[in-house]
């Protein structure tokens, strides 16, 4: 031991480093900012409130996702229901087959979530029940009310003023809920209605709050198959479309003009063209002058570009299906393939039926809810029931 040197303590050299361990690891962690306790005058949908339109813009631009949205909303609406579907439902006349089309759009796009504005009469009963949008509903988590505006999470939303809901509460006294809708009557001039957000809660931040839709994970793939789409369109309008170079062993004269007022260039040019396009000759006859002048033609095969994207558009919206649980053989792809396998076809069948049928109880737990008296049994479609070669598929 030399001069003042003191004894390392082993004991201390560990919590040294055991210290110095859990402050790297602290940094590391992400610090996620809570959606709901922000100083917000609601909770944001998304980063930037904006992931409704995010998501309803991303299907409406991919031509797969629009077709996987547009089957579900077929399939989840049916026939309509077995009984009432002609009740008139609102004061606009909606029957009830309608409201059934409306939350069968909602829950196609939100996994089965759909929104209803439902309006009381005098005694306190369901007077009118109208459609609503996901996207133009937010939740106020400290009051537990809900806001409706058509230009929520856009630049624009200061333009329309937000609308106070209370959630609908089937449970409430009648004589409580005609009193509360008197004041708000007196207060405000009518009657804004409570608001119903029907949807399956999920694990994690917000998916308690709003509807998180199983395909939003995927949205990437959606967003490709829409630049899918623009790439084959740029390749078709900016690309090369010459199929052959004409290659000459000589520059040809571009400047003199004869007393036709036609170059050498000129010439050759309207030999040549002599041989293009559907009345083209199939014969070319090279007399002196163009042997001189032999040239030398390659052929360029074009089709190695326009085929480049051709393995993309098979592989991304088989995947986007996957996403929306929509067999491909539902929206046109892979049909003889799928037709020819009767197990492939059927299992892929149950998988989407799963999903319909989750849906559809959704939409029917709101029909009971409002209209408990009434049997709201939806009429299931079975468009696949038979193959083509009429061999029935095994549910």
């Amino acid at each position: 031991m030399k001069g003042n040197s003191k004894p390392i303590n082993a004991a201390k050299v560990d919590d040294i480093a055991e210290f110095k361990a859990m402050k790297s690891a602290r940094a590391a962690v992400i610090t996620i900012p809570d959606p709901k306790y922000s100083g917000r005058l609601w909770t944001w949908f998304g980063e930037a409130d904006n992931a409704p339109n995010l998501w309803t813009y991303a299907i409406d631009d991919s031509p797969t996702a629009k077709k996987c949205v547009r089957k579900l909303q077929q399939f989840i609406k049916g026939k309509g229901f077995i009984e009432n579907g002609d009740l008139v439902i609102n004061a606009n006349g909606m029957t009830a087959n309608e409201l059934l089309s409306e939350f069968a759009r909602s829950a196609a796009y939100w996994s089965g979530a759909h929104v209803a504005i439902i309006k009381f009469n005098g005694g306190g009963d369901v007077g009118s029940v109208y459609p609503w949008q996901v996207s133009f509903t937010r939740y106020r988590e400290h009051d537990g009310m809900y806001l409706s505006n058509t230009r929520f999470g856009t630049s624009r939303r200061t333009m329309e003023r937000e609308i106070e809901h209370l959630p609908f509460n089937r449970f409430e006294g009648k004589e409580k809920r005609v009193d509360r809708v008197l004041r708000q009557v007196q207060d405000t001039g009518k009657q804004s209605g409570d608001l119903l957000l029907r949807f399956t809660s999920g694990e994690g931040q917000l998916k308690d709050i709003y509807p998180i839709p199983d395909a939003f994970s995927g949205l990437s793939t959606i967003i490709a198959d829409a630049k899918l789409a623009n790439k084959d369109l740029s390749l078709i309008r900016n690309g090369f479309s010459a199929d052959k170079i004409i290659t000459y062993p000589r520059k040809l004269n571009r400047t003199d003009k004869d007393e036709f007022e036609k170059t050498e260039h000129d010439y050759y040019k309207e030999a040549v063209s002599q041989f293009t396009g559907e009345d083209g000759s199939g014969v070319m006859l090279l007399d002196g002058d163009f042997i001189d002048l032999m040239p030398d033609v390659k052929h360029i095969d074009n089709k190695a570009a326009l085929d480049s994207t051709e393995g993309a558009n098979i592989r991304i919206p088989k995947a986007v299906c996957r996403l929306f649980d929509v067999p491909p053989v539902l929206i046109g792809m892979d049909v003889a393939n799928i037709l020819g396998n009767t197990k492939a076809l059927a299992d892929s069948m149950k998988v989407f039926s799963l999903a319909v049928e989750e849906y559809q109880g959704l939409i029917m737990q709101t029909f009971r809810q409002l209209w408990p008296n009434f049997n709201w049994e939806i009429e299931p479609l079975n468009l696949f029931e038979y193959l083509p070669n009429e061999q029935p598929i095994q549910p």
